[in-house]
């Protein structure tokens, strides 16, 4: 397998200090600034290591799961790998191999 070289630019790894230092995660960003990237490792790393662990991803519009986070997700560069768990429900579930869960929903009614 081949894997991506991950390096952070200074927002982000001010956000991921911050993280870690409050338990505690305000991001705010402009337009391609590595904001649902970040999250998405976050959430990755999180549930990668805690079983059990549920998270739910809430976006505006499906679009923006499908265009964004799940761009990010499963191709590019594709956190939630076979390795690590399946997805189910038509890409709204990935489950962890540990019993950890992300949920993918959206807001538009």
């Amino acid at each position: 397998m081949k894997v991506k070289q991950i390096t952070w630019n200074k927002k982000q790894e001010a956000i991921i200090e911050a993280l870690v230092d409050n338990n505690k995660l305000f991001v705010e960003g402009g337009v391609r600034s590595g904001k649902s990237f970040l999250i998405c490792w976050i959430i990755d790393y999180i549930c990668s290591r805690t079983p059990g662990m549920t998270a739910l991803v809430l976006r505006k519009s499906y679009e923006s799961i499908k265009t964004d986070t799940h761009m990010i997700l499963k191709h590019s560069p594709g956190f939630l790998t076979p390795d690590k768990g399946n997805w189910a429900d038509s890409s709204r579930q990935f489950n962890y191999h540990n019993g950890s869960k992300i949920y993918f929903r959206h807001a538009e009614g």
